[in-house]
């Protein structure tokens, strides 16, 4: 809490109790955290969702600020650490688990399995 607000509170006029029950008890997956990927989780947690596994290798580069949810502060850090941080900022009951992994045909089951939805946001498909 902040302020003396919780993040359920700013969502009061938004969603009916039952309609923040829903959101919340759905987890997202997001393959990328870059411009699409990052960009999605932001605005996920701005419309309440609260359950995320985010799954990404790379790491923060100047380059990627404008089009990115990251800050100077994020440079060279690893893409899910700060985008976990960034949410959390968002909505501190936030429930992210971060893999800083490449996804390939061997591990992407593995990691999202569990995932009511999945959001591939890879640059190339």
């Amino acid at each position: 809490m902040s302020n003396g607000f919780s993040f359920i509170q700013v969502m009061n006029p938004y969603f009916s109790p039952r309609q923040l029950s829903i959101i919340q008890k759905i987890t997202i997956g997001i393959a990328g955290a870059g411009g699409i990927g990052s960009n999605c989780a932001v605005m996920l947690v701005r419309s309440g969702f609260t359950r995320f596994v985010i799954a990404d290798f790379d790491r923060v580069s100047a380059p990627n600020l404008n089009r990115q949810a990251y800050t100077i502060e994020h440079i060279n850090r690893a893409k899910v650490e700060c985008l976990k941080e960034v949410c959390i900022a968002i909505n501190p009951d936030v429930a992210m688990s971060i893999h800083p992994v490449r996804i390939d045909g061997t591990n992407v089951t593995e990691l999202f399995n569990g995932c009511d939805a999945v959001i591939e946001a890879f640059d190339d498909a």
